[in-house]
């Protein structure tokens, strides 16, 4: 006998089964990407929201030390008369206030502090057993600090304290970033002082920070030179 065909009924039955399952595929395909996608974002969105905190977190920690040594000089230029006795003591009572601090100084503009000597200066720096003692390699009037880049960073910013580095210091051989800031009296420059961030602590404190399990921060300098990770 011949089989019976298959109605039209059964036919067009069949292939709606057939499209509704084809539908029904590219349908939780279409799901599964947008979820991916969804969470892709929302990842990508967290991530954004902890760097731009993190940043700001660094930029206030390295905000504190500029206003440490806008402090400094305010201090300093309400000074009667310079002394080295007072501006040693609020030098090292600023080194003393934060462990990134690694050193500091005053730096008298040529003739300012005493008119028979061109460079007074004085530095104190960390001894490396949790003291404060004076660097003699700056001391004694054979050192041109007026030629370096902080000291002019100083003679260009008014009372207002800015970056330097990150480099090397040519005496004490320590890789800092310095906080300049100038001492002005009456609209005429005086000279600067100085608090320096050692890199190494920058570093130890720029490690703590975490962007989710495996991320890490880089600092980088504007001019898009690696300065810390």
């Amino acid at each position: 006998m011949e089989k019976p065909k298959e109605s039209i009924q059964h036919l067009f039955l069949r292939n709606v089964l057939i499209l509704l399952g084809v539908l029904l595929l590219l349908q939780a395909v279409i799901a599964a990407f947008q979820i991916k996608e969804s969470m892709e974002a929302q990842v990508e969105e967290n991530l954004e929201s902890r760097a731009e905190a993190i940043a700001g977190e660094i930029n206030q920690r390295l905000l504190t030390f500029r206003l440490k040594a806008e402090g400094f000089a305010l201090a300093a230029t309400s000074l009667p008369v310079y002394e080295e006795g007072p501006l040693y003591r609020m030098l090292n009572t600023h080194i003393e206030s934060d462990p990134m601090i690694v050193g500091g100084g005053f730096w008298f503009a040529p003739y300012v502090y005493d008119s028979q000597r061109r460079f007074v200066c004085g530095y104190s720096e960390r001894d490396g057993n949790g003291g404060i003692r004076i660097a003699e390699g700056y001391v004694g009037g054979n050192y041109d600090y007026t030629e370096t880049g902080w000291y002019h960073s100083g003679q260009w910013h008014v009372k207002k304290a800015s970056w330097t580095g990150p480099y090397r210091d040519e005496v004490t051989g320590v890789p800092m970033l310095t906080a300049t800031c100038g001492l002005w009296k009456e609209r005429r420059f005086e000279g600067c002082v100085t608090l320096d961030v050692g890199m190494s602590e920058l570093e130890e404190y720029i490690q703590g920070v975490r962007v989710g399990q495996t991320g890490h921060v880089f600092f980088v300098r504007r001019d898009g030179h690696f300065g810390a990770s």
